[in-house]
């Protein structure tokens, strides 16, 4: 190779290098420039900030990694609060920085602050360790309006007597003074949600309430308020709960019972294939029973938020009582008792495939086989209260349809955990089975219900 051949691929050489070099600086250069934002991410920040609000998120940036973040609370006027902040330097000029995502969480308390309640900001603001702006990162921002509030919500009982059996029904109207989360009646442990007594009142309340078969005098009823920013309130009311004696039955089974039942309910989940007719009858009438009842008290969640009946509720005509509601029950077999329960109902016996009128208005929440009680029509009445048509032999409703008082919703039948061709008839008010003579009574309607609410909601007419 000549002298001028070595010279010219040196300069080649050199070329390519500091081309190279000119291409990685700039390919450098480009990462340390790229414009864009961290991001705001999986941010817990509620509208509404009671006497201690935790809130959190997540800000990311992939590219030239985090440089500082901030958060803050702002309210105009008074000035601003951080709650959590945070600087990650790069270990050189040159370096990126090596935090990519940063998670926060804080805790406000306003009143610590100094804060007042009314409107405020949340104020995210975070930089990223780019080179754009003079050194200073892309930067990213954001404001979310959160109103501060650190009052209990008022409630006034607008109603004045509450008198109920146990195993019974009331009803009680309050009043409170600002939007609320969740409100109703607490029962023992049990809750029965308040709904708005009209669309053009909402902070009017209305609440069906109950007590179980179980619960007599001396159980603790309060109503709960529990507003938007979390702050919670709870009043007493005054009451007067009548203790009830429930009649007891003894009811034999035999083999021949259960030859007869035991196959409705094949295969039985549960039992193993060498259970006895017993073992199989325990399962259906504990296990089972449970789960079908549970499903009730799913169903009887949602509620229409209007009421959907008026006046007394129907019974099925002509039909002579066979059970009451609350009647404890002991099961014998081959001499023992196997097995104790409570019924949930009443039982009417009438003509065999009788139709079964709906009792009074009220949309379809439920329409099919339900375990021991069979085919079953359960019925929304809206505000939390149901009734439900069991032993059914077919059902002429659906869910969803709305059916007026008197309208058949099937025929009476054998099926489920029954002998004898008869309706079983079920109230609940929320989650708790009830007892259906109350509905069935004039008296008791136009006492407990009507007038209260005529009373409660339009004082001015009944001076």
């Amino acid at each position: 190779m000549s002298k001028s051949d070595k010279i010219r691929l040196r300069w080649w050489i050199a070329a390519i290098f500091v081309l190279g070099a000119l291409g990685a600086g700039g390919w450098y250069l480009a990462g340390r420039m790229e414009k864009a934002q961290p991001l705001f991410e999986q941010l817990q920040i509620p509208a509404y900030f009671g006497e201690s609000t935790t809130i959190s998120g997540r800000i990311e940036d992939v590219g030239s990694g985090l440089d500082s973040f901030s958060v803050s609370i702002v309210i105009q006027g008074v000035g601003e609060h951080i709650l959590a902040q945070s600087e990650f330097a790069p270990s050189s000029f040159f370096a990126k920085s090596t935090e990519n995502a940063a998670q926060f969480f804080a805790t406000v308390e306003p009143k610590k602050l100094g804060l007042a309640d009314g409107q405020a900001l949340i104020r995210l603001t975070a930089n990223d360790a780019s080179w754009r702006n003079w050194g200073k990162g892309s930067s990213a921002s954001l404001e979310i309006p959160v109103t501060i509030d650190t009052r209990p919500p008022s409630i006034s009982v607008l109603t004045r007597q509450h008198n109920l059996n146990q195993g019974g029904a009331g009803l009680i109207i309050y009043r409170v003074n600002k939007p609320l989360k969740k409100d109703g009646v607490l029962v023992g442990d049990i809750f029965y949600p308040g709904h708005a007594a009209s669309p053009q009142d909402p902070l009017t309340r209305l609440a069906f309430f109950a007590l179980t078969h179980e619960q007599g005098q001396g159980t603790q009823m309060a109503i709960e308020a529990v507003d938007m920013a979390g702050n919670r309130s709870r009043t007493g009311f005054y009451s007067h709960i009548n203790n009830r004696r429930f009649p007891h039955d003894t009811l034999n089974i035999s083999d021949s019972f259960l030859s007869l039942i035991l196959p409705r309910f094949e295969p039985l989940p549960g039992a193993d294939p060498q259970s006895t007719p017993k073992e199989k009858f325990l399962i259906v009438n504990r296990l089972l029973r449970q789960a079908n009842e549970d499903l009730f008290r799913k169903t009887a969640k949602k509620t229409e938020p209007e009421m959907l009946w008026s006046g007394i509720f129907g019974r099925l005509p002509n039909a002579a009582n066979r059970a009451g509601f609350g009647d404890r029950r002991s099961y014998r077999y081959d001499g023992q008792i196997i097995d104790e329960q409570v019924h949930l109902g009443i039982d009417l016996a009438s003509l065999a495939l009788s139709p079964v009128p709906a009792s009074n208005a009220g949309r379809v929440a439920l329409a099919q086989d339900v375990g021991i009680y069979g085919l079953t029509v359960m019925l929304d009445h809206g505000f939390g209260l149901f009734t439900h048509y069991s032993h059914l032999s077919n059902m002429a409703v659906e869910v969803g349809q709305f059916v007026e008082k008197g309208q058949v919703v099937g025929n009476t039948g054998t099926t489920g955990l029954a002998v004898g061709d008869h309706l079983h008839y079920g109230v609940m008010v929320g989650p708790t089975f009830v007892n259906p003579l109350e509905w069935w009574d004039e008296n008791w309607i136009k006492n407990n219900v009507s007038d209260k609410i005529a009373q409660a909601l339009n004082p001015e007419q009944n001076q």
